[in-house]
């Protein structure tokens, strides 16, 4: 797994992929860092998770966090989201007049900041030569591919064929444990305050949010009505426009 490579760190979030990664890896623990990126809004059972699974399997865990946490990210920023309109992203406080007072980001901005930057940073910072990684090419979301070279840092991940079904089939063979979420959602989750990535089992995590963790419940539905607040003003000001196309086509 590690070939000549001398420094190897592996991203773990915690989710069900990067759990088989550190199983995978366990004859090379000793010569790799574990690194987690915490952006101040993980779930609490997911800290415990990759405590727990670093300390039972012996692994080096060192945690990485942004420069600021998500909470000051998203009220510098706006609030992450699937759909951002261009009048109400960052880019608008520039040639609006007036300026937006509510904006949203692309969840992929709010992501590189509080999750990639960090653990890029540490990268550069300690000469890591290696990255593996959990990304599958079966996944929705795919990454850099099966292996990659960046700045003189290999990307690997060794899970690129695997299904699902792999996955899961590997954990029961070797009976390791996945967050107690995994019983009713198939997601790493990551921030319990995100008001993106909804597409993808959105509604599954919002309703485990509102029944095991009613406080954040409270908070991450508040700034979900924000969002929506923002998406229906932009979508009134052109809905003239669409109506008029609709009716003409008739």
């Amino acid at each position: 797994m590690l070939g000549a490579h001398k420094h190897a760190v592996l991203q773990f979030s915690g989710g069900k992929d990067s759990t088989v990664l550190m199983y995978l890896a366990r004859p090379w623990l000793d010569r790799i860092t574990v690194l987690f990126a915490d952006t101040g809004a993980t779930f609490p059972h997911l800290v415990r998770h990759i405590e727990e699974t670093c300390a039972r399997l012996g692994a080096k865990l060192v945690t990485v966090r942004p420069k600021v946490d998500v909470i000051q990210h998203t009220r510098d920023h706006g609030l992450p989201a699937d759909v951002v309109p261009v009048e109400a992203s960052e880019g608008a406080r520039f040639f609006l007049n007036p300026p937006p007072t509510e904006i949203l980001q692309p969840y992929t901005q709010c992501c590189g900041a509080m999750l990639w930057e960090p653990m890029l940073r540490y990268t550069r910072l300690n000469d890591v030569d290696l990255v593996l990684r959990g990304s599958k090419a079966s996944d929705r979301r795919v990454g850099v591919g099966p292996e990659v070279e960046v700045e003189g840092i290999t990307y690997k991940s060794p899970l690129w064929d695997w299904s699902d079904d792999d996955v899961y089939a590997y954990l029961a063979e070797h009976g390791a444990e996945l967050p107690s979420h995994y019983k009713f959602i198939n997601d790493s989750l990551d921030c319990w305050l995100c008001t993106a990535h909804l597409a993808h089992h959105g509604d599954e995590k919002m309703r485990y949010i509102r029944d095991t963790y009613p406080e954040m419940w409270r908070v991450v539905a508040a700034r979900m009505v924000r969002v929506q607040a923002v998406l229906d003003r932009e979508m009134a000001r052109i809905r003239p426009a669409i109506d008029e196309v609709s009716h003409g086509a008739r």
